[in-house]
């Protein structure tokens, strides 16, 4: 689960009474804790951004709508404090206008989210449209548009705003859905990924050639099983290229790479088909170097010692990663860390065939129970619930206690014949969360 954290915009139009000059006599606010403006007759002289890294002048200018001569009504400045804050991309946004030598300089002060908080942008099937074709329509029309959002929203909108003008242009009538995509070891990030999903797409065929002959057995699996997933060139969540080389990868080949990649499309019955053909460029075959971990109060060195699958000098196995970044998120859930990463950056040594690993984590925030409740539990079983339920209000939150709270109380008479599932409601701004167990009868 991944959200991102906001802090609500707080517009502060603050005149300093020590900037003004006796030859201007232009009437000025005072500031007295509250949010206040500038006389209607102010005029803005210049315009400025505090802050605003990476975002340029000329993109935050597009964005505002304010320019030099324009007044500096209250209605105008809220309005370009709000264009900024519902772009997502700023945890803080804020407006000073300062009357200096004569001249009314109008400041935003910003707070840019982390680039690491951000939601980059995927997507999975457009195959009428070049990735190319898609990032310049999407700059042209977005001002802050650099290939990551703050999640859900405004700017995601318009991302799905343009992708449906593209294709009602070609004459496609497409329905496009979007959904946030968890990380995968291929790309360790969350993403905001779009998909065509009516027409439906799919793959009718796959050929893909060239990698090693010890693994052709292999990659014939693969390619049944990207027949089988759904469609995906994009750049997030489990894409056609990972799986189809995911043989070589695991095999050492984790520089594999797939070219000259062609989509022929036919029209079905069900659809649009892919017919699929690549060539496998699989590179060196590389062995495990060094592989590290920063340690912390939640997850140590001894810890990574004893849980890391990875060992030098033998072969990069997809499973041992997968396993190894498991237990580290295992132990940030324990602490109520819900929103946590796990990220493996992987370095290439070609010069001599090595690969060095670096984990490293993104936690959030860690929650705290505030409340426990149960649906669909019989007054016996709701009492053996209460008695042996250990995850109380006040404690944090133990994801993994819960997922195995059942399997790991094998005893229970009452409520061994159920089977759950779980939601948790959270507060960002207390860290708290409500848990509810939805219970009903195993089958």
């Amino acid at each position: 689960m991944t959200s991102i954290a906001r802090v609500l915009t707080i517009l502060c139009l603050i005149i300093l009474p020590s900037c003004l000059v006796a030859q201007d006599p232009a009437p000025v606010a005072q500031a007295t804790g509250a949010a206040t403006t500038p006389a209607a007759t102010t005029p803005i002289d210049r315009i400025t951004f505090a802050g605003a890294d990476p975002y340029t002048d000329t993109e935050l200018r597009r964005v505002i709508q304010l320019h030099t001569g324009d007044m500096a009504t209250e209605p105008l400045l809220t309005a370009a404090v709000q264009a900024l804050s519902g772009t997502g991309l700023f945890a803080d946004v804020s407006a000073d206008i300062v009357l200096a030598d004569g001249v009314h300089t109008l400041t935003f002060k910003l707070k840019p989210i982390p680039d690491d908080q951000l939601l980059r942008v995927s997507f999975a099937n457009f195959i009428w449209l070049t990735p190319e074709e898609i990032d310049t329509a999407l700059h042209r029309a977005i001002p802050l548009y650099h290939g990551k959002v703050g999640g859900p929203g405004k700017t995601a909108d318009q991302i799905h705003a343009v992708l449906d003008g593209l294709l009602t242009r070609r004459h496609i009538q497409a329905t496009i859905d979007q959904a946030v995509v968890s990380a995968t070891r291929e790309h360790p990030y969350p993403a905001l990924e779009f998909r065509v999903t009516d027409p439906p797409i799919r793959l009718l065929s796959v050929n893909a050639v060239g990698g090693p002959v010890a693994l052709v057995n292999a990659e014939v699996t693969a390619q049944k099983k990207a027949m089988a997933a759904p469609f995906n060139q994009g750049t997030s969540g489990v894409t056609t290229e990972d799986i189809l080389l995911a043989p070589v990868r695991d095999a050492g080949y984790i520089g594999a790479k797939l070219a000259d990649v062609k989509l022929l499309r036919s029209i079905t019955s069900g659809g649009i088909g892919i017919i699929y053909s690549a060539r496998i460029d699989a590179g060196p075959q590389y062995k495990v170097g060094s592989v590290a971990w920063s340690p912390n109060p939640v997850y140590s060195a001894e810890d990574f010692a004893h849980d890391c699958e990875l060992q030098p000098g033998t072969l990069p196995r997809e499973a041992a990663l997968t396993d190894t970044r498991q237990a580290i998120l295992n132990a940030f859930h324990k602490n109520g860390y819900i929103e946590a990463e796990v990220r493996v950056r992987s370095d290439l040594n070609a010069q001599n065939g090595t690969v060095n690993y670096t984990f490293y984590a993104v936690p959030g925030d860690s929650y705290r129970v505030s409340k426990v409740s149960t649906t669909g539990l019989s007054a016996e079983a709701q009492a053996e619930f209460d008695a042996n339920f250990a995850l109380k209000p006040g404690q944090v939150f133990n994801a993994p206690y819960v997922d195995n709270f059942l399997v790991n109380h094998p005893a229970l008479k009452t409520l061994i014949r159920y089977g759950f599932s779980y939601q948790t409601l959270t507060n960002p701004e207390t860290h708290e969360l409500e848990l509810t167990l939805n219970f009903s009868p195993a089958r």
